[in-house]
């Protein structure tokens, strides 16, 4: 007759082997961890860039182009740079941290020229650069628009910039600490506190 408890004490004997084996090891043990790949230091001025909008890196990203359908474009999203070039009746930048360039738009010379856009800038954090512009309305918070003219000029919100190195025809400032740098300003309406303008 086969003893049925002989494999179980087989399997307890095993065990408790093992466990004297463990425990009576003089030896200490040794623990090696696998090295993790080198990165750059915060000293190494190499700062890894993130992926924007563009699908470039935000950092030095090569600016996508953007068409100008109907005689308006529209550029909305988050992050990004992009470009406008030829003649475009109406720039429309709505979203957060856009970087916009107007290039080969508004070249007549004067404010409010013919061939000049208009600009509708909305939301936080965008940034608008141009040469010559009919008509700029800055709505949201911190956005910054760069231009050499500008017709009319209407900011809406709060700590939104507008710096224009020659004239602005008219100026109409909503809001709060707004800032407007120009050469010269035509007529000008202010509501709102801590607002920067020419003559202010």
């Amino acid at each position: 007759m086969k003893n049925r408890h002989a494999p179980i004490t087989v399997a307890l004997a095993l065990a408790a082997l093992l466990t004297t084996a463990c425990t009576d090891s003089p030896e200490p043990r040794l623990t090696v961890l696998p090295t993790s790949p080198a990165t750059p230091s915060a000293t190494s001025g190499v700062t890894p860039a993130s992926p924007d909008a563009s699908g470039g890196t935000g950092t030095g990203a090569a600016e996508t182009a953007v068409a100008c359908a109907g005689g308006t474009a529209t550029i909305a999203g988050e992050g990004g740079a992009y470009v406008v070039s030829g003649d475009c009746g109406q720039i429309v930048v709505q979203g957060s941290t856009l970087t916009v360039r107007l290039d080969g738009a508004g070249t007549d010379g004067t404010a409010g020229g013919a061939t000049a856009p208009g600009v509708t800038v909305r939301g936080e954090g965008n940034t608008i650069t141009a040469s010559e512009v009919s008509a700029v309305t800055i709505e949201g918070q911190a956005n910054r628009v760069d231009a050499t003219l500008a017709g009319s000029v209407t900011v809406r919100g709060d700590r939104n910039t507008l710096a224009v190195t020659g004239e602005v025809g008219s100026l109409r400032i909503t809001g709060n600490s707004n800032t407007v740098d120009a050469a010269s300003v035509g007529s000008v309406t202010v509501a709102g506190e801590s607002n920067t303008y020419p003559g202010s």
